[in-house]
């Protein structure tokens, strides 16, 4: 941008240029770019009926006894949205599109930069471009209010640990478990990823310390609202093993041959991918004893382990000069061997 004196802009764009140029040069025209398909996928979403009814909304935020779990334990939405409601005077269901647009672009430009950690800007925006793709996919059975701003806790999550921030993560998960219990498994990720590390001491204490941040919310935010039956029935592995074709087909879809890539040459990826993708069985054992796979829409957290695995699959020889916080290069050992 040019820096004369008369444009009124210049000193707001040097302020984040500033802070944001080393992350990306390009950062400017790539975040109108994600700016753009955030909200274009959200409008997606809210005229697929993703956004809640205003009715659903203030039955939730007055903890009415008729909302069933798990929805009403996931309230960080919910008071987001009425807060958004009173300050801008749009409807409950309004606010709802407004923050979740906003939650998908933070949690693409998040994965941008975790994704430039290997990757040169047009591969990593391959990634981010497929990851929007995939998007419109989960609307189609049901999407659930707390999914954007998971998507963004679990970009930032896996950004942290794999800079080991350890810090960071704490208030990460003390935020993230009042819009959605699964941050537990980014303490796993946590652990995986450093549980051969130099100072055990120090990494078990932080797992430690990120487990009871994680129960604290949980149980508090159970104690506050009181005992709730569920929406449907607890145990869905019935369901599942009924339908099991579209428990199969449905995930498969999602990310169709990048399951496949995420698997090829597995031990030459990357440390902290190779660590972190150890969470995903567990992941899907878990749903699917307690989940309806045909929601989709639980994978895309995934997509954060599983697109820079497969990125590295398609782009052997583009990827090279690309190295670890160690200074090796990606396909010779990674983070903290």
């Amino acid at each position: 941008m040019n820096s004369g004196s008369g444009n009124p802009f210049q000193g707001i764009y040097d302020f984040f240029d500033r802070r944001l140029h080393r992350y990306e040069p390009k950062w400017l025209p790539i975040s109108l770019i994600y700016l753009a398909l955030a909200f274009i996928t959200g409008y997606a979403n809210y005229k697929a009926g993703g956004a809640p009814r205003n009715e659903w909304h203030q039955a939730m935020f007055e903890l009415s006894p008729d909302m069933g779990a798990p929805s009403i334990y996931r309230i960080f939405p919910t008071f987001l949205a009425e807060a958004v409601h009173v300050l801008l005077g749009i409807s409950p269901r309004g606010a709802y599109m407004l923050t979740g647009a906003i939650f998908v672009f933070l949690a693409m430009c998040v994965f941008h930069v975790f994704l430039k950690k290997w990757f040169s800007t047009e591969i990593t925006m391959i990634g981010t471009m497929f990851t929007f793709a995939a998007l419109p996919l989960t609307y189609g059975y049901i999407t659930q209010p707390s999914d954007p701003f998971n998507m963004l806790i679990f970009a930032l999550g896996f950004l942290v640990i794999r800079d080991r921030k350890d810090p960071w993560l704490i208030p990460i998960i003390l935020i993230g478990t009042t819009n959605r219990e699964t941050t537990l498994f980014l303490v796993m990720a946590y652990f995986f990823y450093t549980m051969d590390g130099k100072n055990k001491l120090k990494t078990t204490a932080y797992t430690v310390v990120y487990g009871l941040c994680w129960a604290a919310v949980y149980v508090g935010i159970h104690w506050w609202v009181g005992p709730r039956d569920y929406y449907t029935d607890f145990w869905m592995y019935g369901k599942n093993i009924h339908e099991w074709y579209y428990s199969l087909a449905f995930p498969a879809l999602l990310l169709g041959v990048f399951w496949v890539l995420s698997l090829m040459d597995f031990n030459k990826k990357p440390k902290f991918l190779r660590r972190s993708a150890i969470i995903i069985p567990p992941f899907l054992v878990l749903h699917f004893l307690i989940a309806n796979m045909m929601e989709v829409r639980l994978f895309v957290t995934l997509f954060y382990i599983l697109v820079p695995m497969a990125l590295f699959s398609l782009f052997k020889e583009k990827n090279l000069e690309h190295t670890d916080p160690d200074g090796r290069g990606v396909n010779h050992g990674s983070e903290e061997e």
